[in-house]
């Protein structure tokens, strides 16, 4: 009888046989501390926190229920990095089938996947203050149950797109994101690849604002199939192609963007995208057209299918009357 009672408090005092609330991964003098991310993930309790320090991670992290409301963060001014391990560049860096958030990570080196990919039908995830650079993709949401949440990250070097959002939940809101250098093969129109951020395939609502989109191989932010979308005040500068691309897009609110020096147009619209509003923009110096709507004729601006109002070019736009030239 004494032993079962002894074995009995054993398990009862081992650190996670009860809900801990903060675990800790390589910081000495801190408990408990676990060795690797995923280890510590394994032991955690939904809603703990885990605080990684300083160091070189290789591993591929996988986050599932029943652990939600996790939060994996860098502890204070440590800046741990998130790289394969042998055999792993193939598959995500943070891979994450519930609602979880990630701040402050350096994670590169995922050629063959993303630094981060939400999975399908699990939404609530914040990402913020990471920097996520040279893996195939930098954060893929694919088609999760949405309000997700991106801000102040660092997207560079990534070879296809930036951010790729495939989200039919939507209502995300991507804010203050730095997303340049990404699509490393040369302006292909209307492919759907190698953006800064792309939102595709019947995503509804959500936000873009205050982004830094430049660069990148293609479009700077593509719509594609995307709906009631407010993509607002972001600077779009340098795309290989347009600095915005509306592919058979409704009901979007496009305002207070600078779209400047694109390779293509500054603000295009296809010809299947409709009723979007398109107001307070500067398009300057882009190399085709700073506005071009291929849209109508219909009973919007200029007889498209879209309203246009405030815009200021410094060339006429395509038709003429979508913007103000300055």
């Amino acid at each position: 009888m004494k032993r079962l009672l002894v074995v009995t408090i054993i398990l009862l005092v081992t650190p996670w046989a009860f809900a801990v609330s903060t675990l800790y991964v390589n910081c000495p003098g801190k408990s408990p501390d676990f060795a690797g991310i995923q280890d510590a993930v394994n032991h955690a309790n939904p809603g703990a926190t885990i605080i990684v320090c300083s160091g070189t991670y290789r591993e591929n992290v996988t986050v599932l229920p029943p652990i939600t409301g996790l939060t994996i963060e860098a502890n204070n001014g440590a800046f741990p990095q998130l790289v394969p391990p042998n055999g792993g560049a193939s598959s995500p860096g943070f891979s994450l089938f519930a609602n979880t958030t990630i701040t402050g990570f350096y994670i590169s080196g995922f050629t063959g996947s993303a630094g981060i990919v939400v999975n399908p039908r699990y939404g609530g995830t914040t990402l913020a203050y990471n920097n996520i650079h040279n893996n195939q993709t930098g954060i893929a949401l694919l088609e999760s149950s949405g309000g997700n949440v991106i801000k102040y990250n660092s997207i560079t070097w990534n070879s296809t797109d930036g951010i790729f959002d495939s989200n039919p939940g939507s209502n995300d809101t991507l804010y203050w994101n730095f997303v340049s250098f990404n699509g490393h093969a040369p302006c292909t129109p209307y492919q759907g690849q190698n953006n800064g951020i792309e939102i595709s395939s019947t995503a509804n609502g959500g936000v873009l604002f205050g982004n830094i989109v430049g660069f990148n191989g293609s479009d700077g932010i593509y719509l594609n199939n995307a709906s009631d979308a407010n993509i607002e005040f972001n600077v779009l500068t340098g795309n290989g192609c347009d600095g915005l691309y509306l592919n058979t897009s409704l009901d979007d609110s496009i305002s207070g963007n600078t779209a400047q020096g694109n390779g293509n147009d500054g603000v295009e619209v296809n010809s299947s995208s409709k009723n979007n509003t398109i107001t307070n923009n500067q398009m300057t110096r882009n190399s085709t057209f700073d506005a071009a709507d291929h849209s109508g004729p219909g009973g919007g601006t200029a007889e498209t299918n879209n309203t246009w109002t405030n815009n200021e070019c410094s060339k006429p736009s395509s038709p003429a009357g979508l913007c103000t030239v300055e």
